[in-house]
Parts: C-alpha cells; sequence; structure tokens
C-alpha cells in the first residue's frame, strides 16, 4: 500500500490519461485523483 513517501502513481497515471483523452478531444474524462490526508496515492 501507498506511504506518505511513495510515488503516486495512480494519480500520475491518472493524470497522463486525462491529458491523451483531452487532446483526442473526449468530453467525459475521468476525475482526477484526490488527495487523502494530503496524501496522494
Amino acid at each position: 500500500m501507498g506511504t506518505p513517501n511513495s510515488l503516486p502513481m495512480l494519480s500520475l497515471c491518472r493524470t497522463i490519461e486525462n491529458d491523451l483523452r483531452e487532446m483526442l478531444g473526449e468530453k467525459n474524462v475521468p476525475p482526477n485523483i484526490e488527495a487523502i490526508g494530503g496524501v496522494l496515492m
């Protein structure tokens, strides 16, 4: 499981996915991952 010192891989991947979808002109992109307790997972 993620710890505060782990890389936020899920958040990074979702951001890249959303950026690519927006570049392709898609309107319905998944929401960005929100921090839980100040930590991205």
